[in-house]
């Protein structure tokens, strides 16, 4: 999910705390899939689990969580109601960040595999690298 849109860390450094503060560890631990999610916003493209995403978060009061589902940002998108990533890329040499938070090691990952070695094996590499994932 994309919880934060990329917008400049002066501006959203205090919404990503916020954040970070409400969060509490459940649930499975879908690494490539948290990453191969990322591409697809940085790429602009039709999210993958954007909307599916669930989430232990604190209440209020800071004495207990839960699991809610929790699509990402509609800030994130190219409308409120759209299922399309809007990219935040505007430039070719701007900086630009995942922050990927876990719990531990990949558990529940491979959902995105078949994609994510569609696009290695559609890469042009050098002779030495191998495209197998395996």
């Amino acid at each position: 999910m994309i919880d934060v849109p990329v917008t400049d860390i002066a501006t959203s450094g205090a919404l990503i705390r916020d954040k970070l503060d409400s969060y509490y560890h459940s649930g499975g631990t879908p690494l490539s899939e948290t990453l191969h999610e990322a591409a697809l916003y940085y790429r602009g493209e039709n999210w993958n689990y954007g909307d599916d995403s669930t989430a232990g978060i604190i209440n209020s009061n800071g004495d207990s969580w839960s699991e809610i589902n929790y699509p990402s940002a509609s800030t994130s998108r190219t409308s409120a109601s759209s299922g399309k990533y809007k990219s935040p890329i505007e430039s070719e040499c701007q900086k630009n960040h995942i922050i990927l938070l876990t719990d531990g090691e990949p558990t529940g990952d491979t959902s995105s595999n078949s994609s994510i070695q569609g696009y290695v094996e559609n890469m042009s590499l050098p002779s030495q690298l191998s495209k197998s994932c395996r």
